[in-house]
């Protein structure tokens, strides 16, 4: 898979958010690149985590300052998304299932940002 590359584009017009969408992607993109050996994957997916959960706290809370329609439905997809890491994590663990699943987590993880970024968080450009 290509490695995932930040494209104007995606620039929700608040330059905090995007600036975080941009850190995403950086850390996204140590899952797929070549950069990160099986066994630190666990470390990265746990930082992603982390930045998902600090990410998405503060889009939150604009999207509810701004009264954005929608924010439930924006909430449940951050929720689920840290969901699925975590499970990642904890599969993480295993070095046999580290190796099968890293491709498939790097595809997930690049399509999932690229998908919520240009259609879900789209919703509140201009608007934050």
């Amino acid at each position: 898979m290509s490695m995932l590359e930040w494209q104007d584009s995606w620039s929700v017009g608040n330059s905090s958010l995007d600036d975080d969408h941009k850190r995403l992607v950086s850390i996204i993109q140590k899952v797929g690149g070549r950069r990160t050996l099986s066994k630190d994957l666990g470390g990265v997916i746990s930082e992603l985590e982390d930045y998902a959960k600090y990410h998405f706290a503060r889009e939150e809370e604009l999207m509810e300052e701004a009264d954005i329609p929608g924010l439930e439905e924006h909430k449940e997809s951050h929720r689920a998304f840290v969901e699925w890491l975590e499970k990642v994590r904890l599969t993480f663990k295993s070095q046999q299932a580290r190796r099968l699943l890293t491709d498939q987590v790097d595809g997930y993880l690049q399509d999932w940002l690229k998908n919520h970024i240009l259609t879900t968080d789209m919703g509140y450009k201009g608007l934050i």
